[in-house]
Parts: structure tokens; sequence; C-alpha cells
């Protein structure tokens, strides 16, 4: 009988089972933070968009004894169509452990300059 019990436990214990959130869970976490819902508001008043996307992006991570973590990139564009079209973006970092998200993290982008932000030598 323990001939049996024994390798069955073994390979139970060392298989690793992810119970990772799904990209939804990760949109409605974002959709439903404080912080993302005021910058989706600024996006949309600046924009006048009327038409909006959102995509998961995986960043990264990895998997351990404690289980796993992750790290995507949430990107919600907001696009007003037309003769003068405008986009804004949302971004945020989303952390997620062992399928829970742990935090959410607005993240900036900072445009470079039209020449590529090469600084030229003057002599």
């Amino acid at each position: 009988m323990i001939n049996i019990i024994f390798p069955i436990l073994i390979v139970l214990l060392s298989t690793q089972v992810s119970f990772a959130a799904s990209p939804d869970d990760m949109i409605d976490a974002f959709k439903k933070d404080q912080r993302v819902q005021e910058e989706i508001h600024k996006v949309r008043s600046s924009t006048r968009g009327t038409h909006e996307e959102i995509q998961v992006v995986d960043l990264g991570g990895s998997c351990g004894f404690v289980g796993c973590y992750r790290y995507s990139l949430v990107i919600m564009r907001i696009t007003r169509k037309g003769t003068n079209p405008q986009t804004g973006t949302v971004l945020a970092r989303v952390e997620e452990l062992k399928g829970q998200i742990r935090k959410i993290e607005l993240v900036e982008i900072v445009p470079k300059a039209i020449d590529g932000g090469i600084k030229k030598e003057t002599k």
C-alpha cells in the first residue's frame, strides 16, 4: 500500500498548479481601481473619445515553491474618430500572486521629441 501512496504523493507535491488570473480578471481590477478611473475620466474628457479598446500584455513572472506571480500591462486606448482623430491611452502595471491581483500601478509614458530626442552637438 505504501508503495502506491508514496509515488502519488511525490507527483502531487512536485507538480506546480497555476491558478492564474484571467485577462478578464485583470481588466476588471484595472477598471475598478480609483486612480485608473480618474485617469480614464481625464483621457475621455480630453479626447472626447467614443471608441475604447483594452489589451492585456504579459510582461513576465515566474513560479517557485510558494506559488506563481506575474506582471502584466493593461492598456486602454480611447479614440475619437473623424476628421481630427485623437487617441489617449491609460496604462497600468498589474501584479498578480497566486491568482490574486495584488497591486495596480499607473504607468506614465513621456513622448520623445519629434527629432527622436537626439541632441545635436554644436561647435
